[in-house]
């Protein structure tokens, strides 16, 4: 059998107590209450952590592991459903909750490495050879779940976790079983598959940018993959034509795949591999144009569930991935000092225009509001959102015992929905970690401070500029410890002007719909004309749009000449006034 290195939990002696008996333990399973899936998780958790750290034999835990796939998959898609588009950084409960998901993950990982390494170590039980493909298949399963989750919450992702993975690949390689096809584990609606595929899936979710994606969408990209990661291409010839489209993977690292380098070749060391991606690529682009073309998702047979819009914007977002692999074009200084951030078209439209509440062309002005304080935010303490005191928690308390980080694990099974608060702009102080030309990257902290997604339209405001506001975009974000989060942003504009716009058609009664919008000035350096940018899902197709400058009741239609991009919160495009369109 191949060398196979892989992290395994050291054995001891636990004060928690696991069945080992495979009739007993299935029991058991059946009588946990997995509608209470708080609990039924916490002692789910409790028994693998014993099990994993103490000697069994190999057919006697693989088995005991397969009795465990369906429970834990229960109670994950249960508690997951509480942390689907939670924006970043996560309350303390949540993100404990999150942390607790990915455990759960990793000791089912854990248990199918413990029988790979058993199994090396009884080199004379070839009788038992039948249990390597599962358990190595396995194994990488749950470790990609473990990376899925922490994508999904913008986590990084756990010590040696792509070690892991890469050794389960390379002993696969090595020993002929990369296209054995096994079935997926009882509870997972995956289909079957094989070691390579899963590991392709794998590579490719990391290679599209997963801390760029929007809430939850990191589900969506892992469930294409579960269709199309095969026309991916895995090679030891680390020399391309070209570098659109490809990846480096050092199989002795644990980091996930890396743009291929532009300034130099590789070098062919035996570790490394080339992932081409150039035939997914292909057919993204593919189903781009198809859905350009008005094709419905269903006809496509994509193997995702999702809206026209919303599938269009993501096959844009991994065509850029994986077919463009766009590098950053200038280098970052670090930097020290602070700006406020306000959040959202209308936020932005609030403070670029005085602070003075939005009012319809020809309505009576309003009663100017008091300013709030830019440095503490907008928000008064009584309308911010707080945590439910009778939310549930799950608690892992093995008496004489501190359990691996974080011990005691707690956890909220939340089922009823976040109150509705009412939208009320503020400002918070976010510090800058270095700049570039095109952008900051910030660090975002504090449980008090409004949350974020990526894609959001942020506006801010540098120090010295306090009649200045930019128009930036969230590109990507990473949870780096409880209640911080990197954030990494794109000026959009340096400069905005608050507009009106008014849609046909979109009123409560089919007349004028009144709304905020920015207007984003010509940027002659990037050869951009001036661009609108609306909140998503505001403009409709065929409906006319009147744009209102500053109080003027009078508009001037215009039309949509381009799309430059829609995100969750906004779209941003070309346009021109309707005499300027019908003249060309």
């Amino acid at each position: 059998m191949a060398q196979l290195n892989l992290s395994i939990p050291n054995k001891r002696v636990s004060a928690w107590v696991a069945e080992t008996d495979l009739r007993n333990a299935r029991a058991w399973l059946d009588s946990l209450p997995l509608a209470d899936s708080a609990e039924a998780a916490r002692e789910i958790y409790q028994a693998l952590y014993t099990l994993n750290r103490q000697d069994l034999d190999v057919a006697q835990r693989f088995e005991l592991m397969e009795l465990y796939a369906r429970p834990v998959a229960t109670v994950i898609s249960s508690l997951q459903a509480t942390l689907v588009r939670l924006a970043i950084p996560l309350p303390p409960k949540k993100r404990a909750l999150a942390e607790f998901l990915r455990l759960l993950y990793l000791e089912m990982a854990n248990g199918y490495k413990c029988c790979l390494n058993d199994l090396q170590q009884q080199r004379i039980l070839w009788s038992k050879k039948q249990l390597v493909t599962p358990s190595a298949a396995r194994a990488l399963h749950f470790l990609g779940e473990a990376l899925l989750r922490s994508y999904a919450t913008y986590f990084p992702t756990p010590a040696d976790i792509w070690r892991d993975a890469h050794a389960l690949y390379r002993f696969a390689e090595e020993t002929g079983r990369l296209e054995e096809i096994i079935q997926a584990p009882e509870g997972d609606p995956g289909p079957a598959q094989s070691i390579g595929h899963r590991y392709l899936q794998i590579l490719l979710l990391a290679a599209c940018n997963p801390y760029q994606l929007p809430p939850a969408e990191c589900f969506t990209v892992y469930s294409f993959l579960a269709r199309w990661a095969g026309q991916a291409r895995l090679t030891a010839d680390v020399l391309a034509t070209s570098p659109l489209s490809q990846f480096l993977v050092d199989l002795d690292s644990d980091r996930p795949p890396i743009g291929y380098p532009r300034s130099r070749a590789p070098e062919a060391l035996p570790s490394a591999r080339r992932l081409d991606a150039a035939e997914l690529a292909g057919t993204v682009q593919g189903f781009i144009e198809h859905l350009e073309k008005g094709a419905s998702v269903q006809s496509l047979d994509m193997g995702v569930d999702c809206l026209e819009s919303a599938c269009l914007d993501l096959m844009q977002r991994l065509m850029r991935a994986w077919g463009e692999v766009v590098r950053r074009e200038h280098a970052r200084i670090k930097r020290h000092g602070s700006v406020l951030i306000c959040s959202g078209v209308n936020a932005l439209h609030f403070f670029a225009s005085g602070q003075r509440p939005f009012s319809a062309p020809d309505a009576e002005t309003p009663e100017p509001v008091s300013e709030p304080d830019a440095n503490v935010g907008a928000t008064p303490p009584s309308a911010m959102p707080q945590d439910n005191e009778n939310e549930e928690y799950v608690a892992l308390d093995e008496p004489g015992f501190q359990a691996p980080p974080p011990d005691p694990i707690a956890l909220v099974a939340a089922t009823s929905a976040p109150p509705v608060v009412p939208e009320i702009f503020r400002i918070d102080r976010w510090q800058i970690k270095d700049i570039s030309p095109r952008g900051f990257l910030l660090l975002h902290s504090g449980e008090g401070s409004a949350s974020v997604r990526v894609g959001d339209l942020i506006g801010v405001q540098r120090a010295g500029e306090l009649e200045h506001w930019s128009v930036a975009a969230v590109r990507w974000l990473k949870s780096v410890r409880d209640e911080s989060v990197d954030v990494g942003v794109e000026v959009l504009s340096p400069r905005v002007t608050p507009v009106v716009v008014s849609v046909d058609g979109a009123g409560a009664e089919g007349g004028l719909r009144h709304a905020p919008a920015l207007l984003l000035p010509t940027m002659s350096k990037l050869h951009r004309p001036a661009t609108l940018v609306l909140p998503r899902g505001l403009r409709q197709e065929g409906k006319d749009l009147t744009l209102h400058d500053g109080d003027s009741s009078s508009g001037r239609g215009v039309v949509v000449l381009k799309m430059l991009e829609r995100t969750s919160a906004f779209e941003q495009f070309v346009f021109a006034e309707k005499s300027e369109s019908s003249a060309s």
